[in-house]
């Protein structure tokens, strides 16, 4: 269970039950996007707040780019405004290193390995930092 509000996937504060490496693939990027941009990525103080702030910078989800997403439990209660992408530039390098970094965890995770913190820690994406 992701306990504090900001590191916590959509697909929790949308009612799903099932907990997946996915849900701590993002609390991941959350957390190191905020290592590298020294602040927050989303600080929301409620759950509709932390929603709204995802889709202001991630774009308000769709079947299309998210298949599953309208069958999320509350999906149908949530009346979010549809938002584009919106990568603040204070955010950008951050943005786009955890969007690499979490990018290498898929390619692990496709080759049917499981992701070790060491194995990760060991990659050159490290080395760019």
């Amino acid at each position: 269970m992701v306990v504090t509000l900001w590191y916590r996937a959509p697909e929790l504060l949308l009612g799903t039950r099932l907990y997946s490496t996915a849900i701590d693939a993002w609390s991941l990027g959350c957390i190191m996007a905020e290592l590298l941009s020294k602040e927050p990525l989303l600080n929301g103080r409620t759950e509709l707040e932390q929603l709204d702030k995802m889709f202001k910078l991630l774009g308000t989800p769709s079947e299309k780019i998210w298949p599953g997403f309208n069958r999320l439990p509350t999906v149908q209660k949530v009346r979010a405004p549809r938002h584009a992408v919106s990568v603040p530039a204070t955010h950008a390098f951050a943005f786009a290193c955890v969007h690499s970094f979490i990018e290498l965890l898929v390619l692990i995770a496709a080759d049917g390995r499981s992701p070790t913190v060491a194995g990760v820690a060991r990659d050159s994406w490290f080395s760019l930092l």
